[in-house]
């Protein structure tokens, strides 16, 4: 059953592959063929395309775990750098950082955006606003990275190293600069832990006054003072969505960020002090592993804080799941929103850093893409086709990836099989580097990249540069 990522249902077909193209679709029982992979009973969807990962940063140039998902393209340069991160030094320049890519060799295919903060730093305006000077500097090297290919502008505007000080005056006119060529301004908002509305509408406002595309990415809303805002903000992009400005929003399948989960117990408790959205996640009894400690609780009998102090004693671990599931699926059916992951298609590290604070490993890394079929399977959020048209032709539309996230005669054949049925991830907070279940075969441009549900080595992404 073939998904093409046009939201349309799927239809009965075949489908020809001829170097790294689609190259026919229709009833080709006639066909010769060097190889035919039988889906019988399986849906065939376009690739599915990360619009924000951490993969160029951490240089897993396999992208083992990208691929396990079904994910045959991802963005990096993303939360306002693409000169790297934690010792990980990357080009500062577009250009050579996507020849970088393409020397290395890629299992996925990778487009940059040009990083905020980066641009900051080649200027020299580290730790405070911009002058007028530097400014008119930024503009010419935002220029200068949309010719090289980069796909628009990325801030993280939260962190230090992601735009931390740079004031929204500074950003509009940065981002000005590529209103022509219609560059992406896509962003990690300010004060999405304090105040997503606030962010929400500061980044609506960079869209408007720049005159460019808004991208709110890996967007959520994170514990009690934030889900009381659900309504006025989805509101507020419902309205600037209806009124015609150029916007989206992904969303990853987890239910929290990276720095709520591994935490001791007692940590999490005096953080969170709510039972049902405290994950049990290591050193407890096999038994509450993976419970909320509110069913833990009720399991044994006993109040959660009682409970919670006895396994604190033992040196318990814990998930907050700050993100409601029920928010996800509204946001989702939003027609304005995409997909992403926020995770690193790293290689597998060993099993005694795994949890370490600051380097631990976030189950969404490899479970994201099957997560997310899986969820919208058991909930009913949308039909099959919407989702991955969200997963696939939507990104590739708004971010203009041409020839990539459809099933046509002359698109990249960048595929993937999985059963709708059973796909599912395998990665969880107590083990999160499990590979997923039900991705029978990827194709990234024509050649298998996953076979039979394995791996094969093979590096077949290409460096993508925006096209004018």
């Amino acid at each position: 059953m073939v998904y093409d990522g046009t939201g349309a249902p799927p239809r009965r077909a075949d489908v020809g592959v001829k170097g790294d193209r689609i190259a026919a679709v229709g009833d080709l029982s006639g066909a010769q063929a060097a190889r035919r992979i039988d889906a019988e009973g399986l849906a065939l969807a376009p690739g599915f395309i990360d619009l924000h990962a951490h993969t160029y940063e951490y240089d897993d140039a396999d992208g083992v775990a990208a691929l396990m998902q079904g994910v045959t393209t991802q963005f990096g340069g993303v939360d306002g750098r693409h000169h790297g991160y934690l010792g990980q030094a990357r080009p500062e320049s577009i250009a050579a950082a996507l020849r970088w890519i393409e020397e290395r060799g890629t299992g996925v295919n990778q487009g940059l955006f040009a990083g905020l903060e980066t641009l900051r730093r080649q200027v020299g305006a580290q730790g405070r606003p911009a002058t007028p000077a530097e400014i008119e500097k930024m503009q010419e090297l935002l220029r200068q990275a949309l010719a090289e290919g980069a796909f628009g502008l990325s801030s993280g505007l939260e962190y230090e190293i992601g735009g931390l000080h740079a004031p929204t005056e500074e950003i509009i006119a940065v981002a000005r600069a590529m209103a022509p060529d219609r560059g992406v301004y896509a962003t990690h908002i300010r004060h999405e832990r304090s105040d997503v509305r606030a962010g929400v509408e500061e980044a609506l406002r960079i869209g408007r006054e720049a005159g460019v595309p808004v991208a709110i990415q890996h967007f959520k809303f994170v514990g009690p003072r934030q889900w009381a805002q659900f309504e006025a903000v989805m509101a507020a992009l419902d309205q600037a969505h209806a009124a015609g400005q150029s916007l989206t929003v992904d969303v990853y399948s987890y239910l929290t960020p990276d720095y709520g989960m591994h935490l001791p117990l007692e940590e999490a408790w005096a953080t969170a002090g709510d039972p049902e959205i405290i994950v049990l996640e290591r050193k407890v009894p096999a038994e509450l592993q993976g419970k909320t400690l509110a069913e833990a609780a009720a399991l044994r009998g006993v109040a959660p804080a009682d409970l919670a102090a006895e396994l604190a004693r033992g040196g318990a671990i814990a998930t907050v799941e700050w993100i409601r599931l029920e928010h996800l699926g509204e946001i989702l059916r939003r027609p304005y929103t995409l997909t992403s992951s926020d995770g690193e298609a790293r290689a597998l590290l060993p099993p005694d850093q795994v949890f370490q604070r600051g380097v631990g490993v976030h189950p969404r890394s490899y479970g994201n893409y099957p997560r997310l079929l899986r969820l919208n399977r058991e909930h009913g959020w949308l039909p099959l086709e919407a989702l991955i048209r969200k997963m696939t032709g939507a990104a590739a539309d708004f971010y203009r990836i041409p020839d990539r996230g459809y099933i046509r005669e002359g698109a990249y054949a960048d595929l993937v099989v999985f059963d709708p049925r059973t796909v599912a991830e395998g990665a969880t907070w107590w083990e999160p580097q499990a590979y997923p279940v039900g991705i029978h075969y990827v194709l990234v441009n024509g050649q298998v990249a996953v076979d039979g549900g394995k791996p094969t080595g093979v590096k077949a992404g290409r460096a993508l540069r925006r096209q004018p």
